[in-house]
Formats: C-alpha cells, structure tokens, sequence
C-alpha cells in the first residue's frame, strides 16, 4: 500500500466512524425522546420489544465502532511504523502516541455502552415514575 493509500484509507475509517457516532446518537436521542413522550403509556408487552429491538440496534453500533476503531487504531500503527522505518514521509502524520488511538477505542466503548444503559434505565424509570404515581397500569 503506498503513502496515499494508507492515508486514504486513514481519512475513510475516521469519516466512516464518525458517520457512525452521529448515527448512534441519533438513535439514543429518538429512544430517549420516546421514552419521555409515551414509555409510561405502553403494556408490558410493546416495552420489552422496543426496548429489545433498541439494544439489538445499538449492539449493531457498538460492534461497528468497535471494529471500525480497532481497524483505525491498527492503521495508524503501522503508518507510524512505517514512517519510523523511512518508508512513509509523512513528516506532518503521527504526532500522537500510538496508545491514544486506543485509549480513544476504549473512551468510544465506554460511552456507546453507556449510553445505552442510561437510555435503558431511564426509560424503565419513566415507566416506575407513572405506575406509581397513578399513572396506567404497566
């Protein structure tokens, strides 16, 4: 792979993954948006198919920035390396560390995990909030 190549392909994944964020956040503010309009208004039925089919759409999510973000992190690796070695002259690339591509992975897990487990929790919580304030039977 030449220079421009492995630089191409550097500016795809990080567009691709950003795409990706953005879209995962969509998802979280429309669940979250239907959480607070009508989550105390479904049966117990309806609540555990949306909120089943929302995780099965974020488990999606995470899988692909995991993948996508593992993918960006190695191709940096081996940018710096090769720049290291002499083969690249991208003398502007790499001023980062290596581990922060890392770090970066694990920061996106953390807050795509945890998303999701707030989103969940406070769906579940407008759910309570209503039952027990007189609100439908759920």
């Amino acid at each position: 792979m030449s220079e421009a190549e492995a630089y191409e392909l550097f500016t795809l994944i990080a567009e691709h993954l950003n795409q990706l964020l953005f879209g995962y956040f969509s998802v979280v503010t429309a669940f979250l948006m239907m959480s607070y309009y009508v989550a105390e208004k479904l049966d117990r039925f309806l609540a555990v198919i949306i909120v089943t089919l929302y995780t099965a759409c974020c488990t999606w999510f995470f899988a692909g920035l995991y993948g996508w973000a593992n993918d960006l992190s190695l191709l940096y690796v081996d940018i710096v390396n090769k720049k290291a070695e002499g083969i690249y002259e991208l003398n502007w690339f790499g001023s980062n560390p290596i581990w922060l591509s890392y770090v970066v992975t694990t920061m996106q897990q953390i807050l795509t995990f945890g998303g999701w487990l707030i989103s969940v929790a406070y769906f579940y919580y407008k759910r309570r909030k209503a039952s027990t304030i007189g609100g439908n039977d759920v």
